[in-house]
C-alpha cells in the first residue's frame, strides 16, 4: 500500500528514532528553501502485522493498530516540521509495507528523498542503516542522507564528478544547493579513480582508452563547471584534481564541508569510470550526503 504524493514533493522517511527526527528538521528547512511541499512518511512492515497469527479479524485489528502507530509518528513529525519551518505545506503519510520499498516507490514522484542515518565515524560505530542503504540504491530521485553531526564550517558543497555526461546531474544538484545555501562549490576529479576505470575498461566495454581520452574528460568537466558557473553566477566554483580514491576525498579528509554530493552509477555500468559507492561516502562523511542516481534530472 503506497499512496500518492504531490509531484515534486520533498519526502522524508521516519521511524520514530532520533535519526528520523533529525531528518524531519532538515527536510523542513529544505522544503522552506525550495518552496516545495513536504511529505512525511512512516511505514509499518507487513512482518510486524503477522506476528499474532490467528483469524482474519485478529489480522485486521493488528493492521489497524499498526496504522494508528505510524499515523501517530507522522502526525508528530508533521508538527515538528511546522515548528522548524512554519510556512511550509506538510502532508502526513502513514503507510503499510516495507519502508524500503515504500520510499523507493514514492521517489518516482519526489523531488528529493530525505532519510536519517545510523552512520558510523571513521573508526567505529554501526554501519549505515539498512533502510537508508537500500533507499540510496533504489530511489529514482536524489537521496539526502542526514548525518548525526551537522558538519560544515563554511567550506561549502563538494561534488565528485568524472567528466562524463552521466555526472552532469551531480554537478547540477551541487550548484543548485550551493546557490540555495549561499556557499561555494568544489568539484573534485581524482586521478586514481580514472586509472582504476581505465584498468577495468576492457572488462566493462571491450575498448581501449589512451591518456588523450582522459585529458578530454578533464577538459569536458572544466567546460561543464564553467557553464554551470554562468547558470549560477552567485556560486563560486573550484575544480580540483587529486590523487586518491574519490570516496576518501569526499569523506573524512576535510572537516569543513557543508554538503557532499556523489553519483550513484547503475548496477551494470558500461561507460568508463565508476564513482564511489554511495554507502561508503555516507558512512565516512562528517556532513550530510546527497546521492544522485544516474539519469535523474534536477530543476
Amino acid at each position: 500500500m503506497t499512496s500518492t504524493i504531490a509531484p515534486g514533493s520533498i519526502v522524508v522517511g521516519i521511524d520514530g528514532s532520533e535519526h528520523g527526527d533529525l531528518a524531519v528538521e532538515r527536510a523542513a528547512v529544505q522544503a522552506a528553501c525550495e518552496r516545495r511541499p513536504l511529505a512525511v512518511v512512516a511505514a509499518a512492515r507487513f512482518a510486524s502485522l503477522q506476528r499474532t497469527g490467528g483469524d482474519a479479524g485478529t489480522s485486521r485489528c493488528t493492521t489497524t493498530e499498526a496504522l494508528r502507530e505510524v499515523a501517530a509518528l507522522t502526525d508528530d513529525a508533521a508538527r515538528r516540521a511546522l515548528a522548524v519551518a512554519p510556512g511550509i505545506t506538510v502532508d502526513a503519510r502513514p503507510q503499510l509495507g516495507d519502508p524500503r520499498q515504500v520510499l523507493a516507490d514514492l521517489s518516482a514522484r519526489a523531488h528529493l528523498l530525505v532519510v536519517g542515518s545510523h552512520g558510523r565515524s571513521m573508526f567505529r560505530g554501526t554501519p549505515l542503516g539498512s533502510v537508508t542503504a537500500a533507499v540510496s540504491r533504489l530511489a529514482t530521485c536524489p537521496v539526502l542522507i542526514c548525518r548525526p553531526s551537522p558538519g560544515g564550517a563554511g567550506d561549502g558543497v563538494v561534488a565528485g564528478a568524472d567528466g562524463t555526461p552521466g555526472s552532469l546531474p551531480v554537478l547540477e544538484l551541487a550548484f543548485a544547493q550551493a546557490s540555495l545555501r549561499g556557499l561555494p562549490v568544489t568539484v573534485v576529479h581524482t586521478s586514481r579513480d580514472v586509472l582504476a576505470g581505465v584498468s577495468r575498461l576492457p572488462e566493462l566495454c571491450g575498448t581501449v582508452v589512451n591518456e588523450s581520452y582522459l585529458d578530454e574528460l578533464t577538459t569536458m568537466l572544466a567546460a561543464t563547471v564553467t557553464d554551470l558557473g554562468e547558470k549560477y553566477p552567485d556560486v563560486t566554483a573550484t575544480l580540483e584534481t587529486r590523487t586518491g580514491l574519490l570516496g576518501a576525498v569526499l569523506g573524512p579528509e576535510r572537516r569543513g564541508w557543508d554538503l557532499v554530493v556523489t553519483g550513484r552509477p547503475p548496477s551494470r555500468r558500461k561507460d568508463l569510470l565508476a564513482l564511489p559507492l554511495p554507502g561508503t561516502v555516507a558512512e565516512r562523511s562528517r556532513c550530510d550526503v546527497v546521492v544522485v542516481p544516474q539519469g535523474c534530472t534536477w530543476s
